[in-house]
């Protein structure tokens, strides 16, 4: 065992202290090995396994073919269908949606291309329960907003738009697939090296065919990898799936998955588990096809401080692309906030009198709110916090071992971007409860926010990798040649550097954590209710002003910490920075 972990750590001179290092790596190694194997390896296998399995709660569980053979259900077999739809739909309009206002943000001279990138931030951050209640409130067929405003301009009762369609789901997930494509789309197109534009421009080429021959090219890596990931979610699609496909029969495959565990006594967790084990496969082949296609070309571009690139001049078509970026921004964004707050204002969906805030006092007053808001607020602080110093743990540990260790670390801790969170959730129970040790944690809140943990650490670890990537070596390597212990080094020198992408990372996962959903309606229970699974029950009941008046809550909560963290940050700068400077006078 000692041989095969060698193998991951880097070769250094056999001096006493390299050899003291390398025996703590290895000494650490083990446990971190041990911890993604709970965490993410363990519970995919017996995911897999549970696929041939009665039941994970059933002490005298025995095996089955029943989860193969009801694959051939005509309506587990649509749901694949109506998600690999929506994966490809969404993510051809998704990726061409984004890489334009990537291009009007960066390159061009547009009106409103600086609101892009905030716009965008605040799209990814926001949980998607959001979107999906705001736009049902906004465009379904019977109450909407948009078709109640047409019938009283047209005085008939037409229904013009139907949010709560297959066409529906895929506009509303389109708009998140282009907020989280563009924040790929967009670092790649800041990589580009500013010479190769300047050769291209010099030698005759158009600003236009330059941008098509020469950076779309280089973009690849960024846009096949934002495609393989929304070619994903389409699979993992839950929260709008749930609240706008429900009422019309339609389901995707997490739903469907979803509906199996709830619509049947006992549970099918046989196909359950399948489904799952499918899906994960199905996005693990993305994920090869992905480096089979780019693994062998370059996309390195050397060189090269040019001077600032001139934007892109539009022309005639300057003022139409500040249009297109206004009209989005106030379809995909400015429209859902609006009448998620409107519907908290009126006493009906469709009833527009008086405001009120009766569905506020209403939530208030509820015996579940107060539990609800803690038990979020638990999960978003510590689930948040964990997942990131993991994150920060393996990003780190990584750079201490050889490419191979370090490529295999990395691919333990993002292989749950392959896991759905309703996935997750199984694999997750079938993990833990076949653990004798472990089986106590069913039906707690820790389970859910181990659940969770899962979910987040994809993210998590993106977040901790970059923000390391921009700390050079050379600093705490100075630091151990002064006679400081790697700890300490890391104390001062890394910690220091790294801690404002920390809180930031802890507070993005905080927010993704308070508003998923389909974790904690999988391991909720009795006195594990949280605001995601609160807001879904009230819409169920149909007291869509009380589920829409709890959201908010929860956003008014997210943005409040939000801009406390942020002003803190300036003011902890401030004071660093005044210290630096007294200190340089005297």
């Amino acid at each position: 065992m000692a041989a095969v972990l060698m193998e991951t750590v880097r070769a250094r001179p056999a001096t006493p202290l390299a050899r003291r290092h390398r025996r703590n790596l290895i000494l650490l190694l083990a446990p971190t090995w041990g911890v993604l194997g709970l965490l993410f390896l363990w519970p995919l296998a017996m995911l897999f396994i549970g696929s041939f399995r009665t039941s994970p709660l059933s002490g005298n569980a025995g095996w089955t073919l029943q989860g193969v053979q009801r694959l051939a259900d005509p309506h587990v077999q649509a749901s694949f269908g109506v998600s690999i739809l929506l994966g490809v739909v969404t993510t051809v309009a998704g990726i061409a949606l984004a890489t334009i206002f990537a291009f009007l943000s960066e390159r061009s001279d547009a009106p409103f291309r600086r609101l892009i990138m905030p716009a965008m931030l605040v799209m990814y951050a926001t949980p998607t329960l959001f979107y999906a209640l705001g736009f049902s409130l906004l465009a379904n067929p019977f109450t909407g907003v948009l078709n109640d405003l047409v019938r009283m301009l047209t005085g008939t009762a037409m229904t013009l738009f139907n949010v709560e369609s297959l066409a529906g789901i895929i506009v509303v997930t389109t708009f998140r697939v282009v907020a989280f494509s563009y924040l790929f789309i967009v670092a790649g197109f800041r990589a580009i090296d500013r010479t190769l534009d300047d050769a291209s421009l010099t030698s005759g080429v158009g600003q236009f065919e330059t941008l098509w021959r020469i950076d779309l090219p280089l973009l690849a890596p960024a846009i096949t990898g934002a495609a393989m990931i929304t070619l994903v979610a389409g699979l993992h699609t839950f929260d709008i799936a749930i609240i706008l496909g429900e009422p019309a029969g339609i389901r995707t495959v997490a739903t469907q998955i979803y509906h199996i565990l709830n619509a049947s006594l006992p549970p099918d967790f046989a196909l359950a588990s399948l489904l799952g084990s499918l899906v994960v496969l199905i996005a693990l082949g993305l994920g090869y096809l992905q480096y089979r296609l780019l693994g062998g070309r370059s996309f390195v571009t050397v060189g090269g401080k040019g001077a600032s690139r001139e934007p892109y001049r539009l022309g005639a078509w300057r003022w139409a692309a500040g249009a297109f970026i206004a009209g989005y921004l106030c379809v995909a964004e400015v429209a859902p906030i609006l009448t998620l707050v409107h519907a908290t204002l009126q006493p009906f969906p469709g009833v527009y009198g008086a405001l009120t805030f009766v569905h506020f006092q209403r939530v208030l007053d509820a015996p579940d709110t107060q539990l609800a808001l803690t038990n979020t607020f638990i999960l978003a602080v510590g689930v948040g916090g964990a997942g990131m110093a993991l994150a920060f743990w393996i990003a780190g540990f990584s750079q201490r071992l050889s490419h191979r260790g370090a490529s295999a670390l990395r691919l333990a801790a993002t292989l749950p971007y392959a896991v759905p969170g309703v996935v997750a959730a199984i694999a997750i129970t079938w993990g833990f409860i076949s653990l004798p040790g472990l089986r106590q944690l069913y039906g707690t809140l820790a389970l859910m926010a181990i659940g969770l943990v899962v979910v987040i650490i994809p993210y998590a670890v993106q977040m901790a990798y970059a923000a390391l990537a921009q700390i050079a070596p050379e600093l705490r390597q100075a630091a151990e040649l002064h006679g400081a212990s790697r700890l300490r080094s890391f104390f001062d020198v890394t910690a220091p550097l790294v801690a404002p992408q920390f809180l930031f990372g802890w507070y993005i996962s905080a927010v993704a954590v308070a508003g998923n959903l389909d974790v904690p309606l999988l391991l909720g229970g009795p006195g594990l209710v949280t605001v995601a699974a609160m807001v879904f029950d009230l819409s169920l009941q149909g007291k869509i002003g009380q589920a829409a008046a709890l959201l908010l809550l929860l956003l008014s909560i997210a943005i409040v910490a939000g801009l406390a963290g942020h002003l803190l940050a300036r003011l902890s700068r401030r004071m660093r920075h005044g210290g630096f400077r007294k200190g340089a006078m005297s």
